[in-house]
């Protein structure tokens, strides 16, 4: 199952594992900006920070998913990340942009 992701800061001193992470299912699409990684899998996105779990970031913060369970009724077919957005598009013809407030 393709449920994984490493990620790794490459700079000058090296290269340096950050974060392993595990999705809830099979992983077909992950998108990254300087903060935050984007994941799709079955129909769903969790955006997550990449270098998280330090002092004073909250969960909400933290991670999130999409759609949520008040908003269950479609799945996320594509999705991308900017600086400032993630926007994903459904399968009942739905396209949002979130801001990201970082």
């Amino acid at each position: 199952m393709n449920n994984r992701a490493w990620f790794y800061l490459l700079g000058d001193a090296g290269i340096e594992r950050l974060k392993d992470r595990e999705y809830l299912g099979t992983v077909n699409h992950i998108c990254l900006n300087a903060d935050y990684a984007a994941v799709g899998f079955e129909g769903k996105v969790q955006l997550h920070m990449i270098e998280g779990e330090t002092a004073g970031t909250t969960d909400e913060r933290e991670t999130r998913l999409f759609p949520d369970s008040s908003q269950d009724d479609f799945r996320i077919t594509c999705h991308d990340l900017t600086n400032d957005f993630l926007i994903y598009g459904s399968d009942v013809k739905k396209m949002r942009h979130l801001y990201l407030k970082i």
